[in-house]
């Protein structure tokens, strides 16, 4: 038999009845939430369901701001939880640091989505910015030295091309690795540790890393207080 909860006008589920005795333990929902299964219209207080017999529910066992449904702590690893302000002033300051944590960041959705092909991605579009620098300076050199070329503008002009077309190859590359954390983030923290996570594909598409900061660090406070905060 399944069950569903209600709390603040939604509703979440279903759950089987281990799973309502782990999350209660946990303190996530309470046995005063209102509580349906799959063949009932009204809901009643979730002691009912569970425990007939008695007259009134067992006491909580821990209070706390808890996403209904969701245990506090859940099952799966700690996601990197610095700042996503410090994350951009690094970023700002070194340059190399924002590169650096995406591959932190890649790194951890592996083990959440083990099948993620976000890093793949990223190397991807790092070697083709790379590979556009190498080039633009290798057709700069071979035009300056030729020495009937009379136009030496033109060997710039060449060089900001190619450098152009490959950094909008490596950028769109770098943000198919974003949408895959996207994607990888959506179903892991919407199925197998459910928080009803939500993640705008504007915000993905401009603010990526950033953006993504901000969702694990509130996943790893949740993680580590049981207190998950508004999106």
């Amino acid at each position: 038999m399944n069950y569903f909860i209600s709390r603040g006008g939604q509703q979440y589920g279903p759950y089987t009845a281990p799973d309502l005795e782990r999350y209660l333990a946990q303190g996530s929902i309470q046995y005063s939430d209102l509580a349906r299964t799959e063949s009932m219209a009204e809901w009643l207080p979730l002691s009912q369901l569970l425990n007939p017999g008695k007259s009134s529910p067992p006491p909580a066992i821990r209070q706390g701001p808890f996403a209904p449904g969701t245990p506090p702590h859940g099952t799966g690893p700690i996601p990197p939880s610095l700042h996503w302000a410090l994350v951009l002033v690094l970023g700002m300051i070194t340059g190399i640091f924002h590169y650096i944590w995406i591959f932190v960041q890649s790194t951890f959705i592996r083990k959440i989505d083990p099948q993620s092909k976000a890093t793949t991605w990223y190397v991807l579009a790092l070697v083709a910015m790379a590979g556009g620098v190498v080039a633009a300076l290798i057709f700069a050199f071979a035009m300056s030295s030729r020495s009937d070329f009379g136009d030496p503008s033109a060997a710039g002009i060449g060089m900001g091309l190619i450098m152009g077309l490959v950094f909008f190859a490596g950028a769109a590359l770098m943000l198919v690795g974003a949408f895959s954390i996207r994607s990888s983030m959506l179903r892991y923290y919407n199925s197998v540790e459910p928080i009803n996570l939500r993640l705008s594909g504007v915000m993905t598409f401009f603010f990526n890393t950033l953006y993504f900061q901000y969702h694990f660090t509130r996943i790893a406070k949740w993680k580590e207080t049981g207190v998950l905060y508004p999106q």
